[in-house]
C-alpha cells in the first residue's frame, strides 16, 4: 500500500482527488492539505510515498515544498498537478527533481497511471509537457524588437500603428510579424495571445 498526501488550494479538487483514490487498493490518502506551509508540516508527520501537489498554493511556492520535501522526506516521490501551463515555472520544477507532472486536465487513467508509474521508481510527465517547453522556449528566443511588436499586436494595434510608435517602416512591421508568428508557430492573432498568456509573456488581467 502506498500513501498519498494531497496538496491543493481548491477544496473541489481535493475531494475530487481523495475519491478517486480511496477505492483504489494500491494506494492510501492520508491527508489533504490546502496550503504549502500544511504540505510541508503533514510531508514531516507522514513521510508519504507520494505527494500529490499542486504549484500555485498560499504560504508556500510549489518549488518551495519540493525542496523541502526532498530533504525532510527524501523517500517521498513528488508528483506536481497543475492548471498552470506557463514554461519557466515548471522547468524549475523539472530541474529540481520531480518525479513526474500533470496538467489538470488529463483523465482519472493518466493520474493513477502516473502514481503507479512514480512508484515503481519510474517518472511519468503529461504528453503535453514538451509542447508546453517550446512555446516557452520559443517566446524567449524572439528578438527585443520582435517583443515589441507582439506587445503592440496584442494591445490591439495595426501595422500602421505600430510603425508609427516605433519610428520604423510597415513593411519591417510586417516582416518582424512574419517572423515572430513563424517561431511561435502562430497562425492568426488570437493564436498570439493564447501563446503569450500560457507562456506568462502577459497576465490575461492586463488585457
Amino acid at each position: 500500500m502506498h500513501t498519498v498526501l494531497i496538496a491543493d488550494d481548491h477544496t473541489l479538487i481535493r475531494e475530487s482527488l481523495r475519491n478517486m483514490l480511496e477505492p483504489l487498493d494500491d494506494f492510501s490518502v492520508v491527508s489533504d492539505v490546502a496550503n504549502g506551509f500544511d504540505a510541508l508540516v503533514a510531508v514531516k508527520k507522514w513521510k508519504p510515498s507520494v505527494l500529490l501537489l499542486d504549484v500555485a498554493m498560499p504560504d508556500a511556492t510549489g518549488i518551495e515544498v519540493v525542496v523541502d520535501t526532498q530533504r525532510w522526506s527524501p523517500q517521498t516521490k513528488i508528483i506536481i498537478y497543475t492548471g498552470v501551463t506557463s514554461g519557466a515555472p515548471l522547468q524549475q520544477l523539472i530541474d529540481s527533481g520531480i518525479h513526474g507532472l500533470l496538467f489538470k486536465d488529463s483523465d482519472s487513467a493518466h493520474l493513477i497511471k502516473g502514481l503507479r508509474k512514480v512508484t515503481h521508481n519510474n517518472s511519468y510527465f503529461d504528453d503535453k509537457l514538451p509542447s508546453v517547453l517550446a512555446e516557452q522556449e520559443a517566446v524567449g528566443n524572439l528578438t527585443e524588437r520582435e517583443k515589441q511588436v507582439l506587445s503592440q499586436i496584442l494591445a490591439g494595434k495595426t501595422n500602421r500603428d505600430i510603425a508609427l510608435l516605433l519610428n520604423i517602416s510597415i513593411k519591417t512591421v510586417d516582416n518582424h510579424r512574419t517572423r515572430l508568428m513563424n517561431k511561435l508557430g502562430a497562425h492568426s492573432a488570437s493564436d498570439l495571445l493564447r501563446i503569450a498568456i500560457k507562456t506568462g509573456f502577459i497576465h490575461p488581467d492586463t488585457l
